[in-house]
């Protein structure tokens, strides 16, 4: 008996002794992210505080530190009481939080050297949709007293998607929604992927290998939901429209000015990023023609947007005619997101946007 138990210490010594060595090699060998945000039961997910992670492309476009402070926002400290200086709070997703890029070149940041007399405070998380950000922006961001919100919209996944997990439309009305709490396998899984390097590498691989074996579809219009048909498309943007007006009517009612960038594919910007996707989309579906006919909902998401800003009196900096215009490279060649390039010009764009009376 006392030689089983033996074996059995010995087996699990040896188990855990394989899984350090594990941990520590693909740590020094094949970096790889820890998960830096965690299930929040009021906005879906929130940043970890007071942490510091190295974020590397998995396309070896990148590799950058992401920081947060102790609000888990991305970037220095603020208080939530404001001093004279004018407060500008940014909202969007991983476009306006940096995604690829350092804390102090997104536009966000650039453009606070730009303007000089604003403090602004980067409130963008990677995932977040208008739904989040409006939940954001009451539970949260109006605490930080700001003078003016602005608020980035990506037409790639911003304008038409279809998930409503924070909020509903019932006889015409949006009605806020309770999330569930975590379950314990997600506070697990959670847990695991904050601490161990090894746990997300191996989720990689497995990623990976699903999207070689065809078992994942990257291009799916859950990820690019400008590839859904019509009907379904414009049920995702009558409700977009919905948390917009709220939106607005929040801020009016505060006394908060509000500010909408709009930030374009790379494919609208670019021909040979579009003859790319093209490519990608005949490769990962048996029937391609119908899926490459709505691309051409990009820009009729575009110029739908620009309508009901307008006529819903909501500010608004186009970027796509300018992004056109300039000569060079605003977007990283494999991932979909601004390059420091792009980062740079955005700033630019909207500091100017801003200075004219």
């Amino acid at each position: 008996m006392k030689d089983i138990w033996k074996n059995i210490c010995l087996l699990v010594v040896v188990l855990i002794l394989g899984l350090v060595v594990a941990e520590v090699s693909v740590r020094v060998f094949l970096p790889t992210r820890l998960l830096d945000y965690k299930y929040d039961e009021e906005i879906g997910i929130r940043y970890l505080p007071d942490t510091s992670y190295q974020f590397i492309s998995g396309f070896d476009e990148f590799s950058v530190t992401n920081t947060y402070n102790s609000k888990g926002l991305r970037g220095k400290e603020f208080s939530y009481e404001k001093n004279e200086v004018n407060r500008i709070l940014g909202l969007g997703d991983s476009f306006t939080f940096g995604y690829g890029v350092e804390d102090d070149e997104t536009y966000l940041s650039l453009l606070g050297e730009n303007l000089g007399e604003y403090e602004i405070i980067n409130a963008g998380l990677s995932g977040y949709g208008p739904q989040h950000i409006l939940k954001f922006l009451k539970k949260e961001g109006m605490k930080y007293n700001p003078d003016k919100v602005l608020i980035a919209l990506y037409i790639g996944n911003d304008i038409g998607s279809q998930g409503q997990e924070l909020f509903s439309i019932e006889n015409g009305v949006l009605v806020d929604k309770t999330l569930p709490k975590a379950s314990f396998s997600l506070q697990v899984r959670q847990y695991l992927a904050h601490k161990l390097v090894l746990y997300n590498y191996l989720h990689l691989i497995k990623f990976r290998l699903d999207v070689n074996a065809g078992k994942v579809n990257p291009y799916t219009p859950e990820v690019y939901p400008f590839l859904l048909d019509e009907e379904t498309l414009n049920n995702g943007f009558s409700f977009f429209q919905e948390i917009m007006k709220e939106m607005k009517n929040y801020l009016d009612n505060k006394g908060v000015e509000l500010t909408v960038i709009i930030i374009p594919t790379k494919e609208q910007v670019s021909e040979e990023f579009m003859e790319s996707f093209k490519e990608k989309i005949k490769e990962v579906y048996d029937k391609p023609d119908s899926v490459l006919e709505n691309l051409g909902n990009l820009d009729v998401l575009h110029t739908r947007l620009l309508l009901f800003l307008e006529e819903e009196g909501i500010e608004h900096i186009d970027l796509l005619p300018v992004f056109k215009k300039l000569d060079e490279d605003l977007y990283f060649p494999i991932d979909s997101h601004l390059n420091v390039k792009g980062h740079e010009a955005t700033a630019i764009i909207v500091a100017k946007h801003l200075k004219v009376p």
